[in-house]
Order: C-alpha cells, then sequence, then structure tokens
C-alpha cells in the first residue's frame, strides 16, 4: 500500500468510551470496535501511512466533549509525525478548510475512514472526501466504525452502521472488510500472479534461473536439494483454497484478474484459507532469510 493512502480515524474519544457520565458505555459499543479499530491503527503505522485523527469539541462549554474536558482526550493518542484535526461539525472537511488541498499537496489519492459514530461523522466525512479533487477513491472500512443503538426506534447499533455502509456503497464509497486493507485478503490479492505460477509448477523440477527460487532445504549445512521448490506446494495448496470459495472476478484495462474476498472474517473457510496463505508466506520468509545467511557466508553462488 503506497503513501498515497490516509487513514482517517475519526472521533475515537473518551466522552463516547470511558468517561463517568458519558452515554456511550463498554457493553454497548459494538464488540470488538476498539479491538479493530486499534488493529487499523497499528497496521497503519507499520505501513508508514499518512495518518490524520479528527477530533471532535463541542461548542457548549458545558459538554464532556468540550476542547480540554476528560470527554474530549482521544483515546488512541497520536503519533509522532500524525496530524489531528480539530471540529465542530460533522464534516472535518467544513471545520478545516484547507483539508483538501493538504490531501493533494501530499499525494493523497485514497482514504480510509473508520471510527465514530457511524451515522454521522464517519458517514460524513465518507462523503465529504468523495467530493475532494484528486481523491480517486474512499474506502469505508467495516467493523472499524462503531454507534449505538438509537432508543427511539429501538434500532440496533449494528443495523445502523450496516444501513450507513448501503447508503455510502450507493454513494460510491468502497466499503471492505477492516482487515482486507491488510490482512489475509489484501495478501491473496498482492499474491494471485505469482501464486498462478507457482501452483503451476513442478515442485521437484529445476527452477528457472532467471527468476529467484522460493526456498532451498537445508540440512546439516548442506544443500539437500539445488532445484527443489517446496513453496510450489504451499502456492498450490492456496490457490486450491482461493478458487473453492466464493469469489467475484473481474477485468481491468490490463486484463490482470481481480479477485474479491468473500469469506466471513474469522468462519472456518476464513481461517482454512488463512492457514493455507500463511503457510505461503512462512515458506517465502525462510527461503529470505536462507538466501542472507548464505551470502553472509560466502555461499551465494549455490543458490543462483
Amino acid at each position: 500500500m503506497s503513501k498515497s493512502t490516509a487513514l482517517f480515524f475519526i472521533d475515537i474519544q473518551e466522552n463516547m468510551l470511558s468517561t463517568p457520565d458519558s452515554w456511550w458505555v463498554p457493553e454497548r459499543i459494538q464488540p470488538q470496535f476498539l479491538a479493530n479499530a486499534k488493529a487499523v491503527l497499528e497496521r497503519a503505522r507499520e505501513l508508514g501511512l499518512p495518518i490524520y485523527h479528527v477530533q471532535h469539541a463541542s461548542t457548549n462549554p458545558d459538554d464532556i466533549d468540550a476542547e480540554g474536558k476528560p470527554g474530549w482526550q482521544l483515546h488512541f493518542p497520536p503519533g509522532s509525525g500524525e496530524r489531528v484535526l480539530g471540529k465542530t461539525v460533522k464534516n472535518v472537511f467544513e471545520s478545516n478548510p484547507g483539508l483538501g488541498a493538504e490531501l493533494r499537496e501530499r499525494g493523497i489519492k485514497r482514504v480510509l475512514t473508520c471510527g465514530l459514530q457511524s451515522e454521522m461523522c464517519v458517514r460524513a466525512a465518507s462523503l465529504a472526501a468523495l467530493q475532494e479533487d484528486g481523491i480517486e477513491e474512499v474506502v469505508l472500512l467495516h467493523g472499524a466504525h462503531a454507534t449505538m443503538e438509537d432508543p427511539d426506534d429501538g434500532k440496533k447499533a449494528e443495523e445502523i452502521s450496516a444501513d450507513v455502509e448501503k447508503e455510502l456503497e450507493q454513494a460510491g464509497v468502497k466499503v471492505v472488510p477492516f482487515d482486507a486493507e491488510w490482512g489475509v485478503a489484501a495478501f491473496i490479492m498482492s499474491s494471485i500472479p505469482k501464486l498462478k505460477r507457482k501452483s503451476n509448477e513442478d515442485p521437484n523440477a529445476p527452477s528457472d534461473t532467471t527468476q529467484p527460487r522460493d526456498h532451498l532445504e537445508v540440512m546439516g549445512g548442506k544443500v539437500a536439494s539445488k532445484f527443489a521448490d517446496p513453496c510450489a506446494h504451499a502456492a498450490k495448496a492456496s490457490m486450491a483454497c482461493l478458487e473453492s470459495h466464493s469469489y467475484d472476478r473481474q477485468k481491468r484495462k490490463n486484463n490482470a484478474d481481480i479477485f474479491k474476498f468473500a469469506l466471513v472474517p474469522n468462519s472456518p473457510s476464513f481461517i482454512k484459507c488463512q492457514e493455507a496463505f500463511q503457510n505461503y508466506r512462512d515458506c517465502k520468509k525462510a527461503w529470505v532469510l536462507q538466501r542472507r545467511k548464505d551470502r553472509a557466508e560466502g555461499r551465494e553462488g549455490a543458490f543462483d
């Protein structure tokens, strides 16, 4: 994922989470929301993405989220270099007139949105980002935005969030599982061409010397098989899992196959595919580590 993607981490503040007089209480927040939001933030930091923490402040000094009050504080402290955008209305772009220009200057073309509340500030930020020049795609991270139940009509929080997702999709926002941006689904998307090639290879046949071999077994410090390629087995298993489940295939202008990950997170099928792809990744990692070791010990020729 390139630096042209920015994360908008919206209104995850103490007034909605832990302050004594909050009308939000932990058991009313959608299950797993905070854990998912934390995972999103941590992964965005690992990838070095530009991160914008959006922080709402009430204009009423007596409100629990008035600037400076305990409830106004961000639940996840911003890291070094991460921007904090204050606002007093739902739409962060309205409170920050120069935000669109800043995104263009930084080369941001893709915006990820998550946070609180689904039907209010998350919705407003997503729709506003769509209207900004230079923004080519807005992605709402399913599972990493939340709200509370509506006491007037009894609508559950999950239903409200789902309605918002439908509305935003119709408006042009892409809705994806929060971990599809960098979890197993993202790995599937980025690995399709390589997996196709590897799954069609004979694991016992000599590898193409014009391309690096994925893995070489080493036993007792000696190369057990110079041409063996165990990663081909892992690639084949991964492709089998991929093709056995529900994926939508589309064609882009360059005719590349694009697969839409359609497994339900944490379902048995999801876990099975996750294990298959993890095996492939482990195999790749083993090859890289062994290759570094051999180079350090002056045995590079044995691998080329």
